[in-house]
């Protein structure tokens, strides 16, 4: 194993134990990071975006790019009824691309064939960050993944808590 996938939603913990249902703090799991890395593992994380952590969008993505790691947002969904998904909790790939852009210039990179991510550099740096569309931008009919959660239960949709089988 030389990469890990690490979800985190927030670095302010207060916003973090709302969306995690209070099970973990956020500078656990930095440190946790910062461990892996320490390792010699590469990290990309994962941060789903909802209204709750709209706040924390551009933290977070100034935070990893000066730790020079990659940081995935992806658009809030239902994952087979299980998280009380609401639309009017969604914010848009486009919505967060837009926001970053602003203050951090972002710069297209290719994705690979049959990617769910749009990547992008952050301008004048090798530090990528990509956009999971979800909902804005639905991939499942070319998504030829399936994820694993840890109690080995199969999942045909993206869930924070599970491996990626490819």
């Amino acid at each position: 194993m030389n990469r890990i996938n690490v979800s985190l939603d927030a670095l302010n913990n207060e916003i973090f134990s709302k969306m995690n249902g209070g099970k973990a703090k956020s500078e656990e799991i930095v440190r946790g990071i910062e461990e892996a890395v320490a390792q010699g593992l590469a990290v990309k994380v994962n941060m789903v975006v909802k209204g709750i952590n709209e706040s924390e969008i551009l933290p977070m993505a100034r935070f990893f790019e000066e730790k020079g790691m990659t940081i995935r947002f992806i658009e809030y969904m239902d994952v087979e009824t299980l998280n009380g998904w609401k639309m009017d909790e969604v914010l848009t790939s486009k919505e967060v691309h837009d926001m970053i852009h602003q203050e951090i210039p972002l710069k297209p990179v290719q994705s690979t064939f049959l990617a769910v991510t749009t990547r992008y550099r952050y301008r004048g740096t090798d530090v990528e960050g990509g956009f999971i569309s979800s909902l804005s931008g639905a991939f499942c009919s070319d998504c030829t993944r399936m994820r694993l959660s840890a109690d080995g239960k199969k999942y045909t949709c993206y869930l924070p808590q599970t491996a990626l089988i490819y």
